[in-house]
């Protein structure tokens, strides 16, 4: 009670703080009860919703008025602050009352989404309670739902949703099998925007040609059994040919030069485009990326190698990035990230000496050839974000005359020198957040 005490206290001091910025709004205010409903919804929209639902129990007054603003907000995201301190077996959980309550409070949701902290993850993933049920209970505008790793989100849950929610846009969730995903691309042929992350598929690139023609951004499930050219397909098949962001993560990828061929040439219309692959490229391929370079409309790039390994060969080189860099100059984000040193396959530390290993954690990736070049070719950058590349200070002497970047992130380039990042930092004012981690040079005297 204590505690609920001084949390109302605290409460009513940041609402009279609020009151004086609104004392235009009426007439020779008093008392924040002489505030009409206009301006005290607009001083609830300053406050957590944890702190809108404690504002319920100051009084009579604040008790209807935090009902009224409830009941007119659009959008939820449901986090640990709301779901409360429940703790079951020494492990934090999902708390369906708490849910419940909090659902029913606010009728018209249109936009909900779960915290994407690792305790509600964690609570989402061990629990049975039925989500969707309370959803399709309370709800009836609902167009934007954001839930993954969901233990409770079974194929029953699925077609629930999808038959009481049929209009909705935005849709993010885990599903484990390919009749879930059946279920939702027939039945929400409205969607805009489709995100499988963290959902563990097999081959279902044939259900992708059933996605509405809306559709302009498709986020795929980690592609672990090399089903990366049926997802292409599934897609190409359908409406996703008109996609403008495509996100994929594969799992396997050797020496596939047809993929990014594929996709440069037939989805012409893309904006972003997000590539994340483990290399274990046996043949080096000075030209692999170069297809991406037909994406004339890009305006964010993100290709990600999570991991190499000893005798495989990296997805970057310079004259396919240059290539890309030339044709691409809309680009406003990019973001090169190589998988760095290689790493042992299991079983290789008692096959090689001494010398061998210390060769294994040599790596060349993208070098000052291309990247020095970035301000001549990429004028309109205002993101970059680069790790484990191969680049001394001349890159970032090109960086420094990027008039409109503003973000920088330099992570893991060990060909970067002490001074050469100081005299950066000092000349590239334009840059509002920059990042520098483990990237100098030993200076040696």
């Amino acid at each position: 009670m204590n505690s609920l005490n001084s949390l109302t206290d605290s409460l009513m001091d940041t609402l009279s703080h609020i009151v004086k910025g609104s004392v235009e709004l009426i007439r020779h205010p008093k008392h924040i009860t002489d505030l009409d409903e206009h301006s005290f919804h607009h001083m609830l929209r300053y406050l957590p919703l944890t702190d809108v639902f404690v504002c319920r129990q100051v009084s009579r007054f604040f008790l209807r008025q935090a009902d009224s603003f409830l009941e007119n907000c659009h959008h939820l995201t449901y986090g640990c602050r709301l779901n409360g301190v429940h703790i079951s077996n020494g492990e934090y959980v999902f708390n369906g009352q708490v849910f419940d309550y909090v659902v029913s409070k606010m009728p018209n949701i249109r936009v909900m989404k779960f915290a994407k902290c690792p305790e509600m993850r964690f609570a989402l993933a061990t629990t049975n309670y039925d989500i969707i049920f309370t959803l399709t209970n309370h709800l009836v505008m609902l167009n934007e739902l954001h839930i993954t790793r969901c233990r409770a989100l079974d194929m029953k849950s699925i077609k629930l949703l999808v038959d009481w929610f049929p209009n909705m846009t935005h849709l993010t969730v885990s599903v484990y099998n390919e009749t879930s995903l059946e279920i939702i691309t027939k039945g929400l042929a409205n969607l805009k925007y489709f995100n499988l992350d963290d959902s563990v598929l097999d081959n279902y690139g044939n259900h992708l040609q059933l996605l509405g023609l809306k559709i302009h951004t498709f986020i795929a499930a980690a592609d672990h059994n090399n089903h990366k050219t049926s997802i292409i397909d599934g897609l190409l098949n359908g409406n996703g040919r008109d996609l403008q962001v495509l996100d994929l993560r594969i799992k396997v990828f050797d020496c596939d030069q047809q993929l990014f061929d594929r996709i440069g040439k037939e989805f012409s219309e893309l904006t972003s485009l997000k590539i994340v692959l483990q290399s274990r490229r046996t043949v080096r391929n000075n030209a692999l990326l170069a297809g991406l370079s037909q994406l004339t409309h890009l305006k964010q790039l993100h290709i990600e190698e999570t991991k190499r390994y000893k005798n495989f060969h990296s997805v970057f080189d310079d004259n396919s990035i240059l290539i890309v860099i030339k044709n691409c100059r809309q680009l406003e984000s990019l973001s090169l990230i190589s998988g760095g040193k290689h790493e042992l396959l299991t079983g290789d530390i008692n096959d090689i000496d001494a010398n061998e290993r210390n060769k294994s954690a040599l790596y060349k990736s993208l070098s000052d050839m291309s990247l020095s070049q970035l301000d001549e070719l990429l004028p309109h950058l205002k993101q970059l974000c680069l790790k484990n590349l191969d680049i001394t200070d001349r890159t970032l002497e090109s960086l420094e005359r990027l008039s409109k970047l503003r973000s920088l992130r330099l992570d893991t380039l060990p060909g970067l020198t002490f001074d050469g990042v100081q005299d950066f930092m000092a000349n590239a004012t334009q840059i509002n957040r920059l990042e520098v981690v483990n990237c100098l040079k030993p200076q040696f005297i």
